[in-house]
């Protein structure tokens, strides 16, 4: 699965990051798939996901809802930092999304498309020394 999207305006830019981030877990539990591993390249995100640490800021709701999902829905999960340059197919998605109007969004099954296919291969071409293991 792919997806890109416009959410519009946001309260700030670690909810701007943890709302996608719902929306692809839901979007995975719906398709079935049962095994993910979550990367981001925000520290913060991680470790409000990962911990219990800001569940009482304005995205707390998220945040648990979030780790509901993973302990849930989903089998072999591993939440990663890694660096951006490891994943800019994220950033191209996201780019993509914001040439949208607000509040419109795709999902992309199998087959995907061709652009995401490139924008994956070539994420996956880079050397996985990068990536920062929690």
């Amino acid at each position: 699965l792919a997806g890109a999207g416009n959410l519009g305006p946001v309260h700030d830019a670690l909810l701007e990051e943890t709302m996608p981030c719902k929306q692809a877990l839901e979007a995975a539990e719906h398709f079935g798939i049962s095994q993910v591993v979550l990367e981001t390249d925000s520290s913060q995100l991680k470790d409000a996901i990962t911990s219990s640490s800001r569940d009482l800021s304005i995205g707390g709701g998220l945040f648990t809802d979030i780790r509901s999902l993973l302990q849930d829905s989903f089998n072999c999960i591993n939440v990663c930092k890694i660096p951006r340059s490891c994943n800019s197919s994220a950033h191209e998605l996201a780019s993509l999304g914001m040439s949208w109007d607000p509040g419109q969004f795709c999902l992309w099954t199998d087959p995907l498309p061709d652009f995401v296919t490139r924008w994956t291969a070539r994420d996956l071409a880079e050397p996985e020394s990068h990536i920062i293991r929690p």
